[in-house]
């Protein structure tokens, strides 16, 4: 069942090449303003199978299909949190505190209602946290590095 899966998901097996901005253009990928920032970036760009502290995490589950999967699940469950707010709720609001100066100062302290995390981002945070577009987006980097590795 995960092998048809796959093979549905990322066709023949073999890995689609990176997209770079012409092509995506070209391509008509979304191009999605939420990230951190509020700066523009193809929806394709968080998806990040190169990524080195990525394949570190990735190194360490099973290189059996199933067993990959599962691991990816456990792990992303058991190391995102959704973030709550103040009084206890779930919410998509992000407060950044940007560029730290001195003395506990930020040259720029932004609060949006919504923002994308890249999954690097995800993983660095001393206390991960992330909305579900965050989970899914960590899942399928660690689910297509592993893959990759597996249907070479």
């Amino acid at each position: 069942m995960l092998q048809r899966f796959v093979r549905l998901f990322w066709g023949s097996g073999r890995m689609k090449k990176k997209v770079n901005a012409e092509e995506a253009s070209k391509a008509r990928v979304p191009v999605v303003n939420w990230g951190l920032l509020g700066e523009e970036n193809y929806v394709t760009d968080y998806v990040q199978v190169d990524n080195p502290a990525l394949k570190r995490i990735a190194k360490g589950f099973p290189n059996e299909l199933e067993g990959a999967v599962k691991a990816v699940a456990r792990f992303v469950a058991g190391h995102v949190e959704y973030p709550l707010n103040h009084r206890g709720r779930p919410t998509a609001t992000r407060n950044v505190k940007v560029f730290r100066w001195w003395n506990g100062f930020y040259l720029a302290d932004r609060e949006d209602d919504y923002g994308w995390l890249f999954p690097n981002q995800t993983v660095a945070l001393a206390k991960p946290h992330g909305i579900c577009f965050d989970s899914s987006v960590l899942a399928c980097s660690l689910l297509r590095i592993k893959v990759k590795i597996v249907l070479r």
